[in-house]
Formats: C-alpha cells, sequence, structure tokens
C-alpha cells in the first residue's frame, strides 16, 4: 500500500498532458485495488487454508515428536532402572556364588575328611588282618619248630630198649584195663 501511495505523484505527472489528471490516477488505483482485492479473494482463502493446514500439520508433528520423546525418556527411565536392578542383580549372584562355592568347599572338606577315616578303618582293618594272618604263620611256625625240636629230643632220648619198655608197659596197662 506505501508503494502505490510513492508512487501516486508519479503516475500523476505521466499523465499530466492527458485530461482529468487526478481522476485518471483514482482510475487507476480503483482498477488497481480491485485487482488486488479480486486476486486476494482467490488467493487469500486457498492460501489461509494452505498455511493453517501447514500449521496443523506442524503443530501435529511437534505433538507427535514431544510424544515419541516423552515415550523414550519412559523408555530410557525403564531401561536405566533395568540396569541399575541388573547391577544390584549381578552383585547378588556375585555374592550367592561365593556362598556356594563357600559351601562346597566345606562340603568337600567334609566328604574328604569322612572318605579319609574311611581309608584309615579299612588301613587298620587291614593291618590287623594281616596281623593276624602273619601271627597265626609264626604260631604255627613256632609250633612245628617246637614239635621237631621235641621229635629231635624225644628221639635222641628214647633208645631202643627204652621204646621197648614204654611199649610193654603201655600193653599191660591196657589189659589191666579190660574188663
Amino acid at each position: 500500500m506505501v508503494l502505490l501511495l510513492v508512487s501516486l505523484p508519479l503516475l500523476a505527472s505521466e499523465h499530466g498532458g492527458e485530461g482529468g489528471g487526478w481522476l485518471h490516477v483514482f482510475g487507476k488505483i480503483l482498477n488497481s485495488g480491485l485487482l488486488w482485492g479480486i486476486l486476494l479473494f482467490f488467493i487469500a482463502k486457498p492460501a489461509v487454508n494452505f498455511f493453517r493446514e501447514r500449521s496443523l500439520d506442524e503443530k501435529n508433528r511437534l505433538e507427535g515428536s514431544l510424544r515419541e520423546k516423552e515415550e523414550r525418556e519412559k523408555e530410557l527411565a525403564g531401561v536405566e532402572a533395568r540396569v541399575s536392578r541388573l547391577e544390584d542383580e549381578v552383585g547378588e549372584i556375585c555374592r550367592r556364588f561365593d556362598r556356594e562355592i563357600e559351601n562346597e568347599g566345606k562340603r568337600n572338606e567334609q566328604q574328604l575328611t569322612q572318605d579319609l577315616e574311611r581309608i584309615k578303618r579299612f588301613a587298620e582293618l587291614e593291618i590287623d588282618s594281616l596281623y593276624q594272618q602273619k601271627l597265626s604263620g609264626l604260631k604255627l611256625l613256632a609250633a612245628e619248630l617246637a614239635t621237631g625240636a621235641a621229635r629231635e629230643k624225644a628221639q635222641s632220648l628214647v633208645t631202643p630198649e627204652l621204646q621197648s619198655r614204654l611199649v610193654g608197659d603201655f600193653i599191660r596197662e591196657m589189659e589191666e584195663r579190660k574188663p
């Protein structure tokens, strides 16, 4: 509009030789105004609708982005909560693992102690069994040696005359005992 007012004196001087100077300028202004008015009437409505739709689209897109941002922030908070719980869970798993290792060590130690005691008992039983076997063998050997020595002693002491006399005494005793 300012441009139109600035250009009015130029238009008037241009048509100065023609009749009705200001009237002619006024007609051109009126024609220009009508032209601009009609153009604005037909262009304004679609332009307003276009810009309104574009504004709504941008607003909706912005709201969608904000909702998505909030959802992502909620997801991030959930992930951070899970990560913090995960650290606690890992710590608990480590503590449980340490307790299990300690308990397993105690169980292994107890089992080892029991196994050692059982091996010791079996060894003692085996030693006793071997001792009894060897003792019996030694007693048998001692008895054989003693009987061998006694036989030799008896054979050296018993002469054939003594043996005849002993056999004779034995037979007499047997006959006397007969009923």
